[in-house]
């Protein structure tokens, strides 16, 4: 929790909750109530905190879960079967946006994956052309990864894709 690692990175600094205070231009309370748990800090009262601290916070993307993807149909390689949970479009629409956002924005993409995500939203594009106008089509990220011209791959893929997806879509 931030708050715990506050305190811990300020112990470890050796300041006091006064210090911390002044250094960051915050109100000792607002120390005070930000260590104890009973605070809700702002970005930027967070930053000036950092800052003193010399913590450097980035924002990543999580990663992706793809057991829940291959539950979900997308024509991907899991390492476990999950079991005793509901298959909806809803679902099936937030792995996608996830899986995309993680594709596009790091380093290593696989390209098995980027091709099974593609071949699934052509399969939803072909065959449920009401979830894709309704959901797909809304969101640039999956239009993106939507191709206009389809390899062998993708069409076998896509054939595995619409063999998961019709048992609930």
């Amino acid at each position: 929790m931030v708050s715990d690692r506050i305190k811990f990175y300020r112990q470890l600094m050796g300041y006091t909750q006064m210090e911390l205070a002044y250094l960051s231009t915050i109100s000792l309370p607002s120390i005070q109530n930000i260590e104890s748990k009973k605070a809700n800090p702002s970005l930027d009262t967070l930053e000036r905190i950092f800052n003193i601290l010399n913590i450097d916070v980035q924002l990543a993307i999580k990663p992706v879960d793809w057991n829940m993807l291959s539950a979900l149909g997308i024509p991907v390689t899991a390492t476990v079967r999950l079991k005793h949970f509901i298959l909806t479009s809803e679902k099936l629409i937030e792995f996608l946006k996830k899986a995309c956002l993680s594709l596009k924005y790091t380093k290593d993409v696989d390209d098995r994956k980027k091709e099974a995500i593609e071949a699934t939203l052509v399969a939803i594009r072909d065959h449920y052309p009401t979830l894709f106008f309704n959901k797909i089509k809304k969101s640039s990220l999956l239009l993106e990864f939507c191709p206009t011209t389809l390899t062998g791959r993708h069409i076998k893929l896509r054939r595995q894709a619409l063999s998961a997806l019709s048992g609930y879509l």
